[in-house]
């Protein structure tokens, strides 16, 4: 009983994983025209965590303009484009 538990809730996560990863694909179709062209070569959509978008970027001159004065902006078309994933919030972070 227990192990068949254990097996259910795998297989729980790992859909929970494939649907992430599904809107992860899905976003970065379109990260470009959300983010813009200046910063899109610089950045990487490294995941989603509880409906905060983890992006990576390439240096704090990146972080620092994205997280402080881009963020508003980008959260808000990222909410346009994707309704449907409820997303609260973007987290820029350095990567590497």
């Amino acid at each position: 009983m227990a192990q068949q538990i254990g097996q259910a809730i795998d297989k729980f996560l790992k859909s929970i994983k494939q649907v992430d990863w599904k809107k992860q694909q899905l976003i970065n179709k379109v990260w470009p025209l959300i983010i813009g062209q200046k910063f899109s070569p610089h950045t990487r959509i490294a995941g989603i965590k509880q409906r905060i978008l983890q992006v990576e970027v390439e240096s704090t001159v990146f972080l620092h303009e994205l997280a402080n004065f881009k963020k508003e902006k980008i959260l808000k078309k990222l909410q346009e484009k994707f309704p449907q994933y409820k997303f609260r919030d973007i987290n820029f972070f350095t990567g590497r």
